[in-house]
């Protein structure tokens, strides 16, 4: 018998031919990976041998490493991309926190701190407006603070004050009365320029004495005589008394009783003290006038009643202002006026639990304003 063709003996031909069904077998051709796809040739149930292809994956692989190679260029220009989205995205959201962590960290109550023209509609700027809140809020706790601290100094210096006048003023007065009594002697008995002397000498003694009066009355911390009195009564009063005091002033006093609720909590003696020297200042302020007005008015307000004494003088710069309820602080002449009256008549104010301001523009007159509770026991006052 002749044979034609050629016998394969390698395993895969033989695994082919005794195999029953078509073979995918992954090997190599010419050291490049390829697909071998074999099945066996059968005629009448006698195996005459096997068909055998193979597909080379040569071609196949550039696309994959092609494909792999576009798949990780597309990944890195994604990655690079989102990277400055998200550095962008992140600065945007960061920088308002760290700008507002900067403001904090350089936090000054004394100095404004103003939100951004276009507030952000997020939390970022519910938290900007909240921190802003929160430095008003301790900006008026400061002010509110100082104010308190002012008026704690303030006390502190009229309690030392009252304690060194109130022994001073002893001391001085036991010998004035002493050379008041010298004085009266050496007038009777001389006359001629030595009594002109002796009679310059009782004028001091007398401006001594009654600078040495106000010094009590600055310093005396005895209970208020506080009674009930009719408002309109009680500003009747103080209407007759103030004409009076002016009468032969060159000014006008108009008078309006804008109050009406009834009767008031008041020492009235030293209430109209007080409010009869704001009277005599202001008669003084506009003597230089031609048509001095003063005008002396009552009001209700939050907490009780309200005195206002206004002039059309020349008014108070906001640096005297600052100085005007000082002990023997005053802008009169030298001999005109003792510096007592506004310190005294603001103590009054304070023991009624009251306060005595003062509100001035130059060239636009001034306004002394008596605020007093109508319960003075609740502001703390000795009654």
């Amino acid at each position: 018998m002749t044979e034609y063709g050629e016998i394969y003996t390698d395993p895969l031909t033989l695994a082919a031919l005794a195999s029953d069904r078509v073979m995918q077998t992954q090997t190599s051709f010419n050291n490049q990976p390829a697909i071998d796809f074999s099945a066996p040739l059968a005629i009448s149930g006698k195996r005459w041998g096997c068909l055998r292809v193979g597909v080379s994956l040569q071609p196949l692989q550039k696309e994959l490493n092609s494909l792999a190679g576009s798949i990780l260029g597309f990944a890195l220009v994604f990655s690079a991309g989102a990277l400055v989205v998200f550095l962008a995205a992140g600065q945007k959201l960061a920088r308002p926190i760290v700008d507002l962590a900067e403001s904090m960290e350089t936090m000054n109550v004394d100095k404004p701190i103003y939100l951004p023209q276009k507030v952000r509609r997020d939390e970022i700027g519910r938290l900007e407006r909240s921190f802003h809140d929160l430095l008003e809020r301790l900006r008026e706790s400061e002010a509110e603070r100082q104010k308190s601290m002012e008026k704690f100094v303030d006390s502190e210096r009229f309690a030392a004050v009252g304690k060194l006048v109130s022994g001073g003023a002893h001391e001085i007065n036991n010998p004035l009365s002493g050379i008041e009594g010298a004085l009266y002697h050496l007038r009777e008995e001389k006359g001629g320029q030595s009594a002109e002397y002796v009679k310059a000498a009782e004028q001091g003694v007398e401006r001594i004495g009654r600078i040495v009066r106000q010094l009590l009355d600055l310093s005396r911390a005895d209970a208020l005589l506080v009674e009930t009195a009719d408002s309109a009564e009680f500003f009747g009063e103080l209407t007759l008394f103030a004409r009076m005091a002016i009468k032969k002033r060159n000014c006008s006093l108009q008078t309006e009783d804008g109050y009406a609720r009834g009767d008031i909590l008041v020492d009235r003696d030293r209430i109209h003290q007080t409010l009869l020297n704001l009277v005599l200042n202001a008669a003084d302020a506009v003597s230089t006038k031609d048509r001095g007005l003063i005008r002396l008015e009552t009001f209700s307000h939050d907490h009780g009643y309200a005195i206002r004494v206004l002039d059309n003088g020349p008014g108070i710069t906001a640096e005297v202002q600052k100085q005007i309820f000082e002990p023997f602080f005053t802008t009169k002449d030298p001999g005109k006026g003792t510096g007592m009256g506004l310190a005294i008549g603001r103590t009054i104010a304070e023991k009624h639990g009251g306060r005595l301001e003062c509100s001035s523009v130059p060239g636009q007159g001034t306004i002394f304003t008596l605020w007093l509770p109508l319960d003075t026991t609740e502001k703390g006052a000795s009654v």
